[in-house]
Order: structure tokens, then C-alpha cells, then sequence
């Protein structure tokens, strides 16, 4: 289940991922402070491009710019 605040928005770390594997958040369910569109999409755009890092790292493949 995805670690939530009290205020019911989901809890996700600086690279947008939850506390569910293989699970990202980004936008107004996870920015209490903010909720601006702007925001939303820099989240957004982080989110994604961490989960195509997550789907390369499980069929083990590169990817450009990965350090691990």
C-alpha cells in the first residue's frame, strides 16, 4: 500500500518513486506545497524518465546516463 500523509497525498522521494516498488508519483497527489502546474510537469518528466530507468535496469539493458 503507498505511504500516505495524513492529509491523504502520496509520499514520494526526490525521484518521484513511492513506497511501492515499480511505483511513481508526480503532480497534485503528491504536492502538498505547491499544486501548480509547473511543478506538476517537472515531476512529471523526472517520474518518467526514472521509471524508464527502473524498466531497463529489470530487463538489464543500459541506459544512457546511468551510473549504477
Amino acid at each position: 500500500q503507498l505511504e500516505m500523509t495524513d492529509s491523504g497525498y502520496v509520499i514520494a522521494d526526490d525521484d518521484q518513486k513511492t513506497s511501492v516498488e515499480g511505483v511513481w508519483a508526480a503532480g497534485d497527489v503528491c504536492d502538498w506545497t505547491y499544486r501548480q502546474i509547473a511543478t506538476s510537469v517537472g515531476a512529471g518528466c523526472k517520474a518518467a524518465l526514472q521509471v524508464e530507468h527502473y524498466i531497463a535496469k529489470l530487463e538489464d539493458r543500459v541506459y544512457p546516463g546511468n551510473t549504477e
